[in-house]
């Protein structure tokens, strides 16, 4: 006869129950068996199975894993000895040094340095630049074309004013990318010199991976490279100038390292500098007037001034709804300020949207996916797929580059089949922002000049270069995953607003969509009938256990 209703017994005879614990007890020995056959039963961390012999260049391999080891023992030496000279210069309990110590500080006032005014007769930028005898344009080593504007190269010739390029963050840049770019500046603009420079290591970020900074080591505030070659320039426009000090105005996009330039000259931190973790976005930029600062070297006097960064012409009059253009991409990836991974609407996005820095309109997977693709459309594919150790996609298609991202890094929608490219790209946008997108710049085609002997390059550049390192070595030892090349863009033609004044804004709370409000209250109604059928539990349980006790 057939079964009639679905089994509901889960009662078993004595035939399978021995069955499955055979199954299971001839399964452990089994396991028990291999475990003693196992060399490395005893251990929990397993082996190393070393480099194999038909690795080509083993050789090299070891050699260069012994060079790291012997490194890494030396730096643990270097730290243990300071520390150790450390506790042998502190005073001894009871000694008569430490009073001696303690009488003269009470005597002897400890100077400290004067307080940094705004002057009121500089309140924007077009004050400073008309003040000042040199402008030095500091622009990023990695992407030059990137930060660099013709309008202003134009506006100096125009006022008859100096101009140096100052490459910052060239600790970020092979050595012979670099090359390339000064042979490129003396070719193309013969009459602006070009300096490659890094700040203080005092001044880098932490997180971020440089050459010159050992990792856990700050080598101090004073150790900035091409701070020489700049201050020689300085000095010769000093004697050129009878009429005083040299004033230079330090002007360049936002983020470029201005303030922390100016630090690294002083000494001193005394600049507030952006910081690359920060979420607050209470500015289009972190200096908001022109700052003075006076600095004296060798007996020599320089006044500096660090202005606001750029802020280009128009921007009260750009229309951001559903139309977002390339230049609203670049000014968002290149000024790069705040979670722009987490800015999805312009509720969030704040006064970004009225400065043309944040083109993040709607929460929809386009906006995110326009800022990674912007990136993605200029690297280089071999590098991405080196870096991000993501399958191979067509250069022309960045969205099965996210797609194939988010697989590597886990990026699931909801159930966990489809992959979330909106997720990759965001992981994409962090990696740029905290610096762990590490990136250059091969400079564009250029014709060098044919007639007469011209050297592009000169010693000092060839020593000043020989501070910083090659790619190779930059992917030795501080970019494992390696570099990725980008293709070169125009420089910028938009006009600044030399006049402009940042001004704060207190926003107000800004009404919420009919579905998230419809949502919102369909969840208060929710809550409130589940606090009134608690009650009603409640109650009826109270009723029941004076009914039991009335019984007995």
């Amino acid at each position: 006869m057939p079964r009639i209703r679905k089994r509901t017994s889960r009662r078993q005879t004595t035939r399978e129950r021995s069955r499955f614990h055979h199954k299971i007890n001839e399964s452990r020995r089994k396991e028990r068996k291999l475990a003693k056959k196992n060399p490395q039963w005893k251990s929990r961390h397993p082996k190393d199975p070393g480099i194999p012999s038909s690795l080509p260049f083993k050789d090299q391999v070891l050699a260069e894993v012994a060079e790291e080891s012997r490194r890494n023992q030396e730096e643990k030496r270097l730290r243990k000895l300071q520390k150790k000279d450390a506790s042998h210069n502190e005073p001894e309990e009871g000694s008569g040094d430490e009073y001696e110590e303690r009488d003269i500080s009470s005597t002897v006032e400890i100077e400290e340095p004067e307080p940094l005014l705004y002057d009121p007769s500089i309140p924007h930028l077009a004050a400073a630049l008309e003040k000042a005898d040199v402008w030095l344009y500091v622009m990023d080593a990695r992407d030059p074309s990137v930060h660099r504007n013709l309008y202003i190269e134009r506006l100096a010739i125009e006022k008859a004013k100096k101009i140096i390029f100052l490459m910052n963050k060239a600790d970020l840049c092979p050595r012979e990318v670099l090359q390339k770019w000064l042979s490129y500046f003396r070719a193309t603009t013969p009459s602006i010199p070009v300096i490659p420079f890094r700040v203080s290591s005092s001044y880098l970020p932490i997180h971020v991976p440089h050459a010159s900074a050992p990792k856990g080591i700050r080598l101090g505030q004073t150790d900035a490279i091409g701070i020489k070659e700049l201050l020689d320039r300085l000095n010769t426009q000093t004697a050129a100038t009878s009429s005083g000090p040299v004033t230079v105005a330090v002007i360049g996009l936002s983020n470029s390292g201005k303030s922390s330039v100016i630090n690294s000259l002083l000494g001193a931190g005394r600049l507030e500098a952006y910081e690359v973790n920060s979420t607050k976005l209470s500015s289009m930029t972190t200096t908001i007037l022109p700052q003075p600062v006076q600095i004296k070297r060798d007996g020599v006097t320089l006044n500096f001034i660090d202005t606001p960064g750029f802020a280009f012409q128009g921007f009260e009059t750009l229309v951001l709804r559903n139309n977002v253009t390339f230049q609203h991409v670049r000014d968002s990836i290149v000024r790069c300020r705040g979670q722009i991974e987490k800015m999805v609407n312009a509720h969030q996005a704040g006064w970004c949207l009225r400065y043309s820095m944040a083109p993040l309109l709607t929460a929809k997977l386009g906006t995110i996916s326009v800022l990674a693709k912007w990136i993605i459309s200029r690297s280089n594919p071999q590098d991405l797929i080196v870096h991000y150790n993501t399958p191979a996609f067509m250069h022309s298609s960045p969205s099965s580059f996210l797609t194939g991202l988010a697989r590597v890094t886990g990026h699931r929608k909801k159930g966990g089949a489809v992959p979330d490219a909106a997720g990759a790209a965001r992981s994409l946008l962090c990696d740029w922002r905290m610096g762990k997108f590490p990136y250059y710049t091969h400079p564009p085609a250029y014709s060098a000049p044919s007639s007469g002997p011209f050297s592009l390059t000169t010693e000092s550049d060839d020593q000043l270069l020989s501070s910083f390192l090659t790619r190779e070595e930059l992917e030795k030892h501080n970019f494992r995953a390696g570099l990725i090349r980008l293709d070169p863009v125009a420089p910028e033609e938009r006009s600044v607003n030399l006049e402009f004044v940042q001004t704060f804004e207190t926003r107000e709370p800004q009404p919420r969509p009919a579905k998230i409000a419809r949502s919102l209250a369909g969840r208060k109604r929710v809550r409130r009938r589940l606090k009134a059928a608690r009650t009603m539990n409640m109650k009826m349980t109270k009723t029941t256990k004076i009914l039991t006790n009335l019984q007995h």
